[in-house]
C-alpha cells in the first residue's frame, strides 16, 4: 500500500517538477509573495513567476483559501499600490484529491490551475492557470528574491555541516 503523500514529499516532487518544466531562474520555498506566503515561488527566464500552494488535504484547501486576499482579483484592482508579482498561480495536491480540487478550483478561484502529484516523480497540470497579467518582475525584486535564495542555501548548508550563522 502506498503511504500518503505529505506536503514535505509534494514539495520535493514540485521543485524537480519545475526545474524540468519552467527551467526557472530561481525556485523559492515558503517566501513572502503578495501579502502572504507561498510554498514555492518560480521566476521563469521570461521574468514570470508561478506561485504555488500544497494542500494536501480538500478542507486544507476549501475552508483556509477563500478567506486570503492574495486569490481575490477585486482586491487588487481596488488597491494597485500592492504590488502583485504572481503571473501564473497554481494548488498542487495528491492525486486522490483531483475531482474534488478541480470542482472547488473552478467554482471558487477560477484564475488558479491545478497540478495533481501521483509520486514525487510524477506531476501532471490537470488544469492550466490563466495569465493574471502581463507584467514581469522588476530587477529589483529579482535582485530581492535571489537574495532570499542565497540566504536559504547558506543556512541549509551551514546547519547540515553544524555550523552557526
Amino acid at each position: 500500500m502506498n503511504k500518503p503523500l505529505d506536503s514535505g514529499a509534494i514539495k520535493s516532487g514540485l521543485f524537480n517538477y519545475a526545474v524540468r518544466t519552467w527551467h526557472p531562474l530561481l525556485i523559492i520555498d515558503e517566501v513572502s509573495v503578495n501579502r502572504g506566503f507561498a510554498d514555492i515561488f518560480v521566476l521563469k527566464q521570461n521574468m514570470q513567476s508561478i506561485e504555488i500552494e500544497i494542500k494536501v488535504s480538500l478542507s486544507d484547501l476549501t475552508c483556509n483559501e477563500l478567506k486570503k486576499h492574495k486569490y481575490n482579483m477585486e482586491f487588487w484592482k481596488r488597491n494597485p499600490r500592492y504590488e502583485h508579482i504572481t503571473n501564473y498561480f497554481y494548488f498542487t495536491v495528491p492525486n486522490n484529491l483531483k475531482d474534488k480540487s478541480l470542482a472547488f478550483i473552478n467554482d471558487n478561484i477560477p484564475f488558479a490551475g491545478l497540478i495533481t502529484c501521483i509520486n514525487i516523480n510524477s506531476l501532471r497540470v490537470v488544469k492550466r492557470a490563466k495569465k493574471l497579467h502581463d507584467r514581469n518582475m522588476t530587477t529589483e525584486k529579482f535582485m530581492e528574491y535571489q537574495s532570499i535564495q542565497a540566504r536559504k542555501y547558506a543556512w541549509i548548508k551551514s546547519t547540515q555541516m553544524g555550523l552557526k550563522l
